[in-house]
């Protein structure tokens, strides 16, 4: 059992800001802010019915004072009707009267802290809350073991790595059962103003939605190996390549045993051979 399954009789979102949240710091308070965006694609091929899954993380530095991260996905005849997809957070920020603190990983999304959104089948926009543009707290414990390093390296951010597996930001897009077939396209582009300019990075993730054929590998694949091997065998026949091996093997008495048995393929394989070459 664990510990939230032990929480019994009080504010279990207290509890968990309380336990599992940390102090927000900043190594370096006035720097330009300066990002690109990161998509993983989990799923790079799917098939009709299934969720096509987008790991988003952020790179770079410097706090922006005002951003958004736009979604686009031009082929809506793809996703399903029935609930198009969604679109999962794993940082939040809490507030408090002494100073913010951060939440990150299974407790900010199993408890709901952090925000949640259905995607839109056309596109959708989010903000990112300026949690995920703080140091890492493990950066700070071991620079202070490294003194020296502290002034010469930019900390690791939160947006820049998962927490408890999960990604930052992860994107999830169902697919329709009655979905074409073929390759398709999501364009993720992060707007963000750090007070003086405005700055976007873009990026696109292609994935494919798989044909009847390419849901029902590898038995095409060996249905059409066998095909091949039942024409070849049928050539042969037509070429009269059996009546040559038993012409040749005629009066052969095979020894029983495998010394007769490998003899036999031995000798196979040589008539084989002549025939090929007399045909060339």
């Amino acid at each position: 059992m664990t510990d939230l399954d032990k929480v019994i009789d009080f504010d279990l979102t207290q509890w968990i800001k309380d336990e599992f949240s940390f102090e927000s710091q900043t190594a370096v308070e006035t720097t330009q802010a300066r990002y690109t965006i990161v998509p993983v694609l989990r799923t790079p091929e799917v098939n009709p019915g299934e969720t096509v899954r987008v790991s988003i993380y952020l790179s770079g530095y410097g706090i922006p004072e005002r951003n958004k991260l736009s979604i686009v996905h031009p082929h809506p005849n793809v996703l399903s009707h029935k609930g198009v997809g969604g679109i999962i957070t794993s940082i939040s920020e809490v507030k408090r009267p002494q100073g913010n603190n951060i939440i990150a990983g299974k407790p900010a999304t199993h408890s709901g802290i952090a925000p949640k959104r259905v995607v839109d089948p056309f596109g959708t926009n989010l903000g990112i809350p300026q949690a995920y543009f703080a140091d890492k707290p493990e950066w700070h414990k071991v620079s202070k073991k490294y003194p020296l390093q502290r002034g010469e390296l930019l900390p690791q951010i939160m947006s820049e790595s998962a927490s408890d597996g999960i990604a930052p930001i992860e994107l999830f897009y169902n697919i329709s059962d009655t979905s074409p077939s073929g390759d398709y396209k999501t364009n993720l582009i992060f707007t963000y103003f750090d007070g003086d300019n405005m700055s976007q990075s873009e990026s696109t993730v292609s994935f494919h939605v798989n044909n009847w054929r390419e849901q029902r590998e590898p038995l095409p694949a060996i249905a059409i190996i066998l095909g091949a091997i039942i024409a070849f065998l049928s050539l042969l026949i037509s070429a009269g390549i059996p009546t040559i091996i038993l012409d040749y093997l005629q009066g052969f008495q095979a020894t029983i045993g495998v010394f007769g048995l490998a003899m036999l393929i031995t000798i196979t394989m040589e008539v084989i051979e002549l025939y090929t070459i007399s045909k060339l």
